[in-house]
Parts: C-alpha cells; sequence; structure tokens
C-alpha cells in the first residue's frame, strides 16, 4: 500500500517521505506534537517554518498543534490572539491550506461539565498535494479513551483522468 522512507526528527516533529503504490505518488508527510507551554509556541512555530519542503512537493501536516489560527475553533472567548496571528503566518509562509473536517468542530475537549472545546488537531496540505489528492476527506471518529477525538483521512489517490470520447 504505502512505504515510508527519509525520516526526519524535529523537537516537535517527525517527516516521512510516503509513497503509495497503488497511484505510484510520493508527498511529505509531517506529525507535529505542538508545546503546551507558551514560552515554547514561538520554537514549534520557527520549527515549522524549517519543516517545509524546499521545492514543490506534495506536503501534508497533521498532529496535535496545541494552538489555533480562528476564533471559531474554540467555544470560549478566551483567546490569545497574538499566538493566533503568529500561527497563521506561519501557515501562510509554509503555503498550507486546512484540510476540511467533514463531521465534527471541534477535536479536544477538557472534558469538564462546561467544557472548553477547541479544534487542536487540524490537518493541513499544500496546494500541491491538494491538487494531486483532490478527492480526500477528513472525518472524526468516536472515542471515549481520550480527550481527542482521533481523525481520519480518506481518499482515491489521484483524480482519474477522463477518457476521451470519439464518434465513429
Amino acid at each position: 500500500f504505502a512505504e515510508l522512507k527519509d525520516f526526519v526528527q524535529g523537537t516537535f516533529s517527525l517527516s516521512a517521505t510516503v509513497f503509495l503504490k497503488e497511484c505510484q505518488t510520493t508527498f511529505l508527510v509531517t506529525a507535529v506534537y505542538g508545546p503546551t507551554r507558551e514560552s515554547a509556541k514561538q520554537t514549534f512555530l520557527r520549527e515549522s517554518r524549517n519543516t517545509k519542503p524546499s521545492d514543490n512537493s506534495k506536503w501534508l501536516v497533521l498532529g496535535d498543534f496545541n494552538i489555533i489560527y480562528k476564533a471559531s475553533d474554540k467555544n470560549n472567548a478566551n483567546l490569545n490572539r497574538k499566538q493566533m496571528r503568529i500561527f497563521k503566518e506561519t501557515l501562510n509562509a509554509c503555503e498550507l491550506k486546512e484540510v476540511a473536517l467533514q463531521n465534527r468542530q471541534y477535536t479536544w475537549s477538557n472534558e469538564q461539565d462546561n467544557p472548553t472545546l477547541v479544534k487542536l488537531d487540524p490537518f493541513f496540505c499544500n496546494a500541491s498535494w491538494d491538487t494531486t489528492f483532490k478527492r480526500h476527506l477528513l472525518h472524526a471518529l468516536s472515542t471515549l479513551l481520550s480527550a481527542h477525538c482521533p481523525l481520519m483521512l480518506t481518499g482515491q489517490g489521484e483524480a482519474p483522468r477522463s477518457r476521451t470520447f470519439r464518434f465513429e
């Protein structure tokens, strides 16, 4: 199905090249675990910028970012707008866009009576990845074991090319 190679480990991330045998496509995937301490978030975002492929490689970034970039990703007004702005600038510098989550708005809960709900686990991709994998969907799955809900990315690889119609 898939082959992983060329692992690169950072302080907050692990990247690998993925080769999908079915569609003969290669892309870079980066899994992150963002720090919870405010003092380390700048270092995390700097590392994220440095992880961006230098060429036009397909790139998928996912994980627990422990930071948001838009107010709608949290169910209350307790927001760190400076951190949000810096995260958004990082996403722009890396030329990443969010893969839409299909069936849930938030991916984490503090599991209190009046819970704080946050989307901490987004998937991001660059234009090259998005163009190659046009038919991808990100779904939230149910869990009773974690404050985070597991996510599943589905797709069918490269979009099939239409057959040429010829009238004879």
